[in-house]
């Protein structure tokens, strides 16, 4: 089985043994941890228009390419224990959009060094020529536009947990009953661990939940994971329907 990276990177060489020594040296986050990570990401995330710019200082595809590669694999590695995080910490699957989108623009960075862009040769960006803008600098631009999208998504998540991370994580290693005070655990906590012993709860409705947790109907859909439930809902419904509008319908497929 080929190791993500190499998926992500063709050609890279050495790309994986590295991935393989980061994995071996990366420990466990915290919550602070991960926004503080997050934030981290966020600059790099964002120098990478520059980059790219910066890379058509060479006139050589590879050496824009290599230089690229570099920098994309730093995002990466950094980036992977925050899904890790994000996926053990909260609902299943609630990592991989942004995993897709990081995938995305770094695959769409490295193509671009592949392009042809008068408007950045030398590594600085000049006026546009008469006429229209190169194809290269069309795409290069639409990649500026999805980085700053993603940019956007990167600090929604920083400032999500660090809102969140204190209770969150004190919430996670609650027992049921308070040893102390005999007090139940937040009705998110209890959620997350109804989850973990029985993961088709996540499809339950508010009325499922309020009932095997016997709590009130508004106290399930005010947590933290009934709204990571309801936006894996809508991604799930918006992906099912884009299947369906890409699958040729019967009538089609007779008269072909």
């Amino acid at each position: 089985m080929k190791h993500q990276s190499e998926v992500i990177y063709p050609g890279y060489e050495g790309v994986a043994r590295m991935s393989a020594i980061s994995e071996l040296q990366r420990k466990s986050l915290s919550g602070e941890q991960v926004a503080v990570r997050l934030r981290q990401i966020f600059t790099l995330v964002v120098q990478l228009p520059d980059e790219l710019v910066a890379s058509f200082a060479s006139d050589h595809v590879d050496e824009r390419r290599g230089q690229l590669m570099k920098r994309v694999f730093e995002v990466h590695s950094s980036m992977e224990p925050v899904l890790e995080w994000i996926e053990r910490r909260r609902v299943p699957g609630s990592s991989s959009p942004l995993e897709d989108e990081l995938k995305w623009v770094f695959c769409e960075v490295v193509d671009c060094a592949t392009y042809d862009i008068p408007e950045y040769a030398g590594g600085a960006p000049k006026p546009f020529h008469i006429g229209d803008p190169s194809a290269g600098w069309r795409r290069a631009h639409n990649l500026d536009l999805r980085i700053q999208r993603l940019a956007v998504s990167l600090i929604a998540w920083a400032r999500d947990i660090e809102c969140d991370f204190q209770t969150r994580e004190h919430d996670a290693t609650l027992p049921l009953t308070s040893p102390k005070a005999g007090r139940k655990a937040s009705v998110n906590a209890r959620m997350i661990e109804a989850i973990q012993d029985n993961p088709e709860s996540m499809g339950w409705n508010s009325p499922q939940w309020a009932r095997h947790l016997k709590c009130g109907k508004t106290s399930v859909v005010g947590t933290k994971t009934w709204k990571d439930l309801s936006t894996r809902r809508e991604r799930e419904r918006a992906e099912r329907a884009l299947d369906r509008r890409r699958k040729p319908r019967a009538s089609e497929l007779r008269r072909d």
